[in-house]
């Protein structure tokens, strides 16, 4: 399907939707900022070629995670940074997942996802404790909720980037390549049960549900770790997917009618394709409801302050520095080619004016307020000048000269 699917299915039901159903704030917000994304009435910034005069126009971005263009270059920039701090040796990526029963308590209150993503920090920190407590082993983890499947059903659960190795209390790197799995699914089963036991009312159906999950769920809940990474910029692009971005990539909408939205998914098992149609309202309700509220943070890195990332206690072995990629750069990276080039002469275009919409033109408001200084600046100057010499006997030129200083030195 065309790029854009997203945005035109919500220009076109978003509104009809919206007043027929309950939608939180943030999705409101979010939805809108994304409708408005690259809308020059919102605005922009005007580059012009200084050889030719040739101007170009490049629109303001709406930086929603909603926004299938704005979030993959948030997670661009988040890759971009995580391969600045991550070491350079193999990582495991670890998959933790919750029985279905259990989903619907972590969609009725969302803080809980802090939980689950805090529960597989644990339960990776003492798998590696359980080899050797005296040495207190610090790996590196990094921890991304992912709160839909393929079929864009509700179903929370972490992706985790894990050192093959840890850092031990002398300092000695040692390399660790093998993960339990069965102790790994108890633990997780246990820590994250037990925090929802704190965490949730004290009712007959909460201490049920749990007491189910123990019952139902004797080998632990599922933890896939077979993935190896043998380097980390490879590590930090693939959990890079599973960061700020839609529920579903544009590119499996098969089409829209207006009415129904046709799209496919890949199962897991078997990866045999599945071609789903939804009612338009439907598919609309369903990606919606994993926009993550305000302040929550789809990933979090495991710091020194609970002994789970390495970083903070291997300074000393290597230093790295953040690095920004600006807009230019990042339009060559992806496309190939360069923005600002004129297209007529082939020169490099340089900023001629932003233009906001509440503010208009920075250059005619930075014009406006020169003037303004230079008007009260001149106001001063005649008042001064006219306590100098009363009766009106001012000598002009003066005045002129000093106010054409003036003009000069601002």
């Amino acid at each position: 399907m065309a790029r854009g699917i997203i945005k035109q299915i919500f220009a076109d039901r978003w509104e009809k939707f919206e007043a027929n159903n309950k939608v939180r704030d943030v999705v409101s917000k979010e939805i809108k900022k994304m409708l408005k994304c690259r809308d020059f009435g919102e605005g922009y910034t005007e580059y012009r070629c200084p050889t030719c005069g040739e101007r170009k126009y490049v629109a303001f971005t709406c930086k929603s995670r909603f926004c299938t263009s704005c979030g993959k270059k948030a997670t661009d920039d988040w890759v971009e940074n995580l391969c600045q701090e991550l070491l350079d040796v193999p990582h495991r990526h670890m998959v933790f997942t919750i029985p279905g029963k259990l989903r619907i308590v972590f969609l009725k209150d969302r803080k809980l996802l802090k939980d689950l993503s805090d529960a597989a920090g644990e339960t990776i920190i003492s798998s590696f404790w359980e080899r050797s407590k005296k040495q207190k082993p610090t790996p590196g983890i990094v921890c991304a909720i992912h709160t839909f499947g393929r079929d864009l059903k509700w179903n929370p659960h972490v992706h985790a980037l894990v050192t093959e190795g840890v850092l031990r209390e002398d300092k000695q790197w040692k390399v660790i390549d093998y993960f339990h799995y069965e102790m790994l699914r108890k633990r997780w089963q246990h820590i994250l049960l037990s925090k929802l036991k704190k965490r949730l009312p004290k009712t007959r159906e909460n201490k049920r549900l749990i007491d189910e999950m123990y019952r139902q769920q004797k080998e632990g809940f599922y933890v896939h770790a077979k993935n190896r990474m043998s380097n980390a910029k490879g590590a930090a692009k693939y959990i890079g997917r599973y960061v700020s971005r839609p529920a579903i990539a544009e590119s499996r909408i098969v089409s829209y009618d207006g009415q129904e939205v046709h799209f496919w998914y890949e199962q897991h098992q078997g990866g045999k394709r599945v071609d789903v149609k939804l009612p338009v309202f439907e598919f609309i309700g369903k990606l919606i409801r994993h926009i993550p509220e305000r302040q929550f943070k789809m990933y979090a890195r495991r710091r020194k302050k609970k002994a789970q990332i390495i970083m903070s206690v291997w300074k000393k072995f290597k230093k790295l520095r953040n690095k920004r990629i600006y807009w230019r750069e990042r339009i060559m990276k992806s496309f190939g080619h360069d923005p600002l080039v004129c297209s007529k002469c082939g020169d490099e275009m340089i900023i001629n004016d932003v233009f906001f919409k509440k503010y208009g033109s920075m250059l005619d408001r930075l014009k406006r307020r020169m003037d303004e200084a230079y008007e009260k600046e001149e106001k001063r100057l005649i008042e001064e000048y006219e306590s100098q010499f009363p009766g009106g006997s001012v000598p002009m030129h003066r005045l002129w000269e000093e106010r054409e200083y003036t003009r000069r030195c601002s």
